[in-house]
């Protein structure tokens, strides 16, 4: 198996809409709502998260 294979299985990466593979690890308990935020917010959003992402060799991304 691939070295990027295992990666991805043992920390249970799912395929990005913008390309690579990410999972998600971390989410904050605040939330900021959407009167506190920038007219161009439609809802609430946490105050912070954190992802696992990947991108396998000769990959390319659109992820911001």
């Amino acid at each position: 198996m691939a070295e990027a294979e295992v990666w991805i299985e043992s920390l249970k990466l799912l395929p990005h809409p913008e390309g690579g593979y990410y999972r998600e690890i971390y989410r904050s308990d605040i939330t900021i709502e959407k009167s506190g935020l920038p007219s161009l917010y439609t809802g609430s959003r946490s105050a912070g998260t954190s992802i696992y992402y990947l991108l396998k060799s000769g990959q390319k991304s659109l992820l911001h």
